[in-house]
């Protein structure tokens, strides 16, 4: 779990999912097939991905910055990490194939 908050950190950083204030939206997944409401999220200092109620061997969560422009998902294939990236062109509305990573 620490190397996905590593590599989850770094990510939302990198594509300004996590705004300078430190502010994202977050939607845990609730089931299977949906994930859940969002809520507006400070970072704090010591913040820690598991304190998110995560199973350890399933955390999926998906998360935006405040304009819903950039978004990042998490999901979990038996024991891999999977982190996908996506942003939304603010001009044209265009949203291009995300990037993935694997953690």
């Amino acid at each position: 779990m620490r190397d996905l908050q590593r590599a989850w950190l770094a990510r939302a950083r990198e594509s300004q999912v996590i705004s300078g204030a430190d502010e994202f939206l977050l939607s845990i997944e609730t089931s299977h097939t949906s994930v859940g409401p969002w809520l507006h999220v400070r970072l704090g200092p010591a913040f820690d991905i598991s304190g998110l109620g995560l199973d350890w061997y399933q955390p999926e969560f998906v998360a935006s910055d405040l304009a819903r422009q950039a978004c990042m998902a998490v999901f979990t294939d038996e024991d891999e990490y999977w982190i996908f990236t996506s942003r939304t062109d603010p001009e044209t509305g265009h949203t291009p194939t995300p990037t993935d990573d694997h953690v």
